[in-house]
């Protein structure tokens, strides 16, 4: 056997034991979740579902945008199975990091650009973080009158402005 076919063997066989051992760990339980599964609405299910997938299709999007402003020439259907790959290892390693980590080494293996690979896979990453703190901002000021605790509101604030100074700190070409 060739060492291409001894490494998808070895996949396949730790990919089945965690799946057995994900079993097995949930052996006293698995009754209740078949159950849970049986009662669950399908139609949530399948909208929540097809949302996850347009959410990581958008994300592999923006890598690819942020990969082709760098030159880096890969396939938008790549990109977007390289966002896959990252968002599986995300669930399993212990870093909320480790599916980013995975991600920039199939792609610099790709590319070949090493260092350009990653800084767009960290970009990416502060970008994501960016949008995530203006929608916060922006939600936050249509609930601001129902949030009891005035204090997390001040607080939200307060983070919401250090981020936007960093971010302005981080792109600002004289820094």
């Amino acid at each position: 056997m060739n060492k291409k076919g001894l490494f998808n063997l070895l996949r396949i066989v730790i990919s089945g034991g965690l799946l057995a051992f994900l079993i097995w760990m949930m052996r006293d339980s698995f009754g209740q979740v078949l159950e849970t599964i049986k009662k669950a609405d399908r139609v949530t299910i399948s909208a929540g579902f097809l949302v996850f997938l347009a959410g990581m299709m958008l994300l592999g999007v923006r890598l690819h945008v942020i990969m082709k402003s760098q030159n880096i020439h890969l396939p938008l259907g790549r990109v977007i199975y390289l966002t896959f790959i990252g968002q599986f290892f995300s669930n399993f390693l212990p870093t909320a990091i480790g599916g980013d980590i995975v991600k920039a080494f199939y792609a610099a293996r790709h590319t070949g650009k090493k260092l350009l690979t990653v800084t767009c896979i960290i970009m990416d990453r502060i970008l994501g973080t960016a949008t995530i703190i203006l929608m916060l901002l922006i939600v936050s000021f249509f609930v601001s009158e129902s949030i009891v605790n005035k204090a997390l509101f001040s607080f939200l604030i307060i983070a919401v402005s250090g981020s936007a100074v960093f971010f302005i700190v981080l792109f600002s070409k004289k820094v």
